[in-house]
C-alpha cells in the first residue's frame, strides 16, 4: 500500500508530520509527504491523507473550484480519501478559498479522523457519508528518551530561573491579546504562591541585519509588553525541540492558554512530559482533559483558571502527573497511534 500525506514534512516547524510518517514507515508503510503529488503525481497512490486542507489552496486560486474538481478526479479514479481534522477551519486567515478547503475535503473524505470525542460527534451529524473514527494526537517518543528527561533542579539552572518560584507553562504561539489575557490571569490569581509563567512564544522578537528598522520595531514592542507583564518570562523565540524538556522539567503544571480550540500537540506533549495539564473546556481538548480527569476552565469565565490551577497543584503534589505519564506512553505512542491508521487505510481501501 502507497500512502500520501499531502503536506511536506518540514512545511510547519512542528514535528507531527515527519513523526508520525515514520512511525508508519518503521510498520512497513510506503509513505510520501508532498502537497506536489497531490496535483501531479496522485495516480501512483492508494491513500490520499490529507492533514490541513489549507495546505492544497495554490498562491493563484481564487475559488474553491480546482480543488473540488481535483477532489473528484481522485475520487472517480478510487482513490481513497482520508482527512485528520486538525481544526474545523484555518486559525485567524481570511482567505476565503482556504477556508473553503476545509468543507470540501471533508465532503469529499472516504473516513475523517479526529483527535476527541467533540468533533466526532459533530461530524457525524455533518458529515454522515464519511467514515468517522477517533484517533488521538501521538506522543514525540521518537524525539525524546524517556530515560533522558532533566529534573527539575537541572532545567532551572539551565534555564537561568529563579528556584525560589514555581512556573506554569504555556508552550506554543500566542495568536492574540485574549490568549495573553489567559496567561496573565494565571499569573495574577497565583501571586501569593510566588508563581511566574514560562510562555516562550509569548511574543516575538525577530532580527534581521536586512531589515534594521523592522528588527527595532520589534525589540521594541518586545520590552514594552514585557514591562506590561513582569511576571511572564519570555524569550522571544521558538523553543528548539532539545530545548523543550528543560522547559517542562522547570514547570510544576502545564496551562493550554487558548480560548478557540479544537486539538493541541501541547496537551500530549505535556501528558508525555508527566505534566498535570489545565486547558479550555471546548473543543476535543476540553472532552479529553475530561476524560483523563485534568482541570478545564471556562472560556466564558476566565476567574475560573483560578479554581483550575488550584486543582492541579493539588494534582501535582499528589503525584498526578506521573499517572499522565504512564498513560500517554500505554496510549498515545507513536507505534500505537501509527498502527491504528493502517488499520483505518486497510479497512477503507478494501470497502467498496
Amino acid at each position: 500500500m502507497k500512502v500520501l500525506i499531502t503536506i511536506g514534512e518540514y512545511t510547519y516547524p512542528n514535528p507531527f508530520v515527519r513523526t508520525f510518517a515514520s512511525g508508519l514507515r518503521e510498520l512497513g508503510v510506503d509513505v510520501v509527504c508532498s502537497d506536489t503529488d497531490f496535483w501531479n503525481n496522485w495516480d501512483i497512490y492508494d491513500i490520499i491523507h490529507i492533514q490541513w486542507p489549507q495546505i492544497l489552496v495554490k498562491k493563484d486560486m481564487i475559488s474553491i473550484e480546482p480543488l473540488r474538481n481535483h477532489l473528484e478526479i481522485l475520487k472517480g479514479s478510487g482513490k481513497k480519501i482520508v482527512v485528520t481534522c486538525h481544526n474545523l477551519h484555518p486559525h485567524y486567515s481570511n482567505n476565503p478559498v482556504k477556508t473553503e478547503a476545509y468543507s470540501i475535503s471533508y465532503q469529499y473524505a472516504d473516513a475523517i479522523v479526529h483527535m476527541g470525542e467533540y468533533s466526532h460527534k459533530l461530524f457525524k451529524n455533518k458529515y454522515p457519508k464519511a467514515y468517522n473514527t477517533i484517533i488521538l494526537h501521538h506522543i514525540y517518543d521518537q524525539l525524546y528518551d524517556n530515560t533522558q528527561f532533566p529534573d527539575r533542579e537541572y532545567a532551572i539552572n539551565r534555564l537561568g530561573l529563579d528556584p525560589n518560584y514555581s512556573y506554569v507553562l504555556c508552550m506554543g504561539a500566542f495568536r492574540d491579546n485574549e490568549e495573553r489575557e489567559i496567561a496573565q490571569y494565571a499569573c495574577i490569581s497565583l501571586r501569593e504562591k510566588k508563581v511566574k509563567i514560562l510562555a516562550p512564544g509569548f511574543v516575538k522578537k525577530s532580527f534581521s541585519l536586512k531589515h534594521p528598522i523592522a528588527s527595532f520595531k520589534s525589540y521594541c514592542r518586545y520590552c514594552l509588553t514585557m514591562h506590561k507583564y513582569p511576571n511572564i518570562i519570555c524569550k522571544g523565540r521558538m523553543i528548539p525541540d532539545d530545548v523543550m524538556p528543560y522547559y517542562y522539567a522547570a514547570s510544576d503544571i502545564a496551562l493550554i492558554q487558548r480560548k478557540e480550540i479544537l486539538n493541541s500537540g501541547n496537551l500530549p506533549m505535556a501528558l508525555m512530559m508527566g505534566k498535570v495539564v489545565v486547558g479550555p473546556n471546548t473543543g476535543n481538548v476540553g472532552t479529553w482533559l475530561k476524560d483523563i480527569d485534568n482541570p478545564t476552565f471556562d472560556i466564558l469565565d476566565l476567574t475560573s483558571i483560578k479554581l483550575a490551577l488550584e486543582c492541579a497543584y493539588q494534582k501535582s503534589n499528589q503525584g498526578f502527573g506521573k499517572l499522565n505519564k504512564e498513560y500517554a506512553y500505554n496510549n498515545l505512542s507513536t507505534s500505537t497511534i501509527a498502527n491504528q491508521y493502517v488499520k483505518l487505510y486497510f479497512d477503507i481501501y478494501n470497502r467498496k
